[in-house]
C-alpha cells in the first residue's frame, strides 16, 4: 500500500492514535522541544499518579504544566472541552505560571478561544492541536520523530529536503564561527593577525616550495592554495596566533 501524500498519512495515524499514553507523552516532549521550551520534565511516562501534570517545562521563567490527551479516535468537543477543564487544575495544584493542552483532537479556533476562556486570563495558556503536531512532524526536524512514533518514512522528496535543510544549517553555522573568528582578530589588539593568502596560480607555482611558504587547504571548501608565512619575511615577529582566509570561499583558519 503506498503512502498517502500531502500530510494525509500522518494525520490519520495521529488522529487514531494507537500508541498509548507512554508515546504520547513523549511525543509531546519531543514536541515542546521544537517549541523551544526548556527543562522538560516528564510526570510517570510509564505510569502512575502525576500529580495533575503530565509534563512540567519552562518557557524563560514562566513555568508550564503540560497535559497530553491523544485519544484513539475522533472525540466531540464536550468531551475534549471536559479533559481540558480537569487538566488545567493542574496549574494551582503545582503552582504554575501557565498551562499548555497537547492533543491529537481537531480544534478550530472558535473551539480553542472557547476552551481558554475557562481558565483565569492571568495564567498563559497554550493550545496545541492536531494540526500543529503534523506541522512539526513532516517539517525535515520531525522526520525522525515520525518514524519512531507513526512508523510512516521519508519519501524521496523528503529526504531531499532534509539534507538541504541539514546543508543550511551547516553554511549558517560556518557563517557563525567565521564572524566570531573575524571579531576576535580584530579586537585582538595586534596578538593575533590574519595572513595574507596569495591564491595559487600558474604564475607562482615556480615559488611554491621555496623558503617561507606552505601548501594549506581550506578546512571548509577543501580548496589547495600556497601561504606565505609573514614572521619569515619581517624583521619584526608578531605573537600570537596567525589566521590565513581562503581565497575561494573566505574561510578562516588557525595556520602557522
Amino acid at each position: 500500500m503506498s503512502r498517502r501524500a500531502q500530510g494525509v498519512e500522518t494525520f490519520e495515524r495521529l488522529r487514531n492514535w494507537e500508541r498509548g499514553q507512554t508515546a504520547s507523552e513523549k511525543l509531546s516532549a519531543q514536541f515542546l522541544i521544537y517549541n523551544k521550551y526548556i527543562n522538560i520534565n516528564p510526570s510517570h511516562p510509564r505510569g502512575g499518579p502525576d500529580g495533575g501534570k503530565d509534563i512540567i517545562c519552562y518557557k524563560g521563567r514562566k513555568k508550564m504544566i503540560v497535559a497530553c490527551f491523544f485519544p484513539k479516535s475522533k472525540r466531540p468537543f464536550s468531551e475534549i472541552k471536559n479533559k481540558f477543564i480537569n487538566d488545567s487544575q493542574g496549574i494551582s495544584k503545582n503552582n504554575g505560571d501557565g498551562f499548555i493542552f497537547i492533543t491529537n483532537q481537531e480544534l478550530t479556533i472558535s473551539q480553542r478561544s472557547k476552551l481558554k476562556k475557562e481558565i483565569d486570563n492571568k495564567y498563559e495558556i497554550k493550545i496545541y492541536h492536531l494540526e500543529n503536531l503534523r506541522d512539526f512532524l513532516d517539517a525535515p526536524i520531525g522526520y525522525g520523530v515520525r518514524l519512531e512514533y507513526l512508523n510512516i518514512d521519508m519519501t524521496k522528496e523528503e529526504q531531499i529536503s532534509y539534507l538541504e535543510t541539514k546543508n543550511t544549517e551547516i553554511r549558517e553555522l560556518h557563517t557563525h564561527i567565521r564572524k566570531l573568528l573575524e571579531e576576535k582578530i580584530q579586537n585582538a589588539n595586534g596578538n593575533i593577525s590574519e595572513v595574507v593568502t596569495p591564491e595559487y596560480t600558474q604564475d607562482n607555482l615556480n615559488l611554491a616550495f621555496g623558503y617561507g611558504r606552505q601548501y594549506h587547504k581550506c578546512s571548509y571548501c577543501n580548496y589547495g592554495f600556497y601561504v606565505s608565512n609573514p614572521a619569515y619575511y619581517n624583521s619584526v615577529i608578531t605573537s600570537g596566533d596567525k589566521f590565513v582566509r581562503c581565497p575561494k570561499c573566505g574561510n578562516l583558519d588557525k595556520i602557522f
